[in-house]
């Protein structure tokens, strides 16, 4: 899996980050209340291209980061 770091200030002006991770939903529990219990794993990283809003949610089109390999030093 790829390492996402924790939750990052957000512009004023922007409604969500400008970079982010996808997510992979492993477990869902439904709670009687109406909440719900979400158990998830980081995993692509991506940069925000454009923002947008389509039924009443967020958009956006996005990149996905590449990692950058890195060669092992003598050692």
């Amino acid at each position: 899996s790829v390492p996402c770091s924790g939750p990052h200030p957000l512009p004023l002006s922007s409604s969500f980050a400008d970079y982010g991770c996808m997510l992979e939903i492993r477990q869902l529990e439904l709670l009687a209340d109406g909440r719900s219990l979400v158990d998830t794993i980081g995993g692509r990283r991506f940069r925000v291209l454009r923002r947008g809003h389509r039924d009443g949610y967020n958009t956006a089109d996005i990149e996905y980061l590449e990692d950058k390999k890195v060669r092992a030093g003598p050692g």
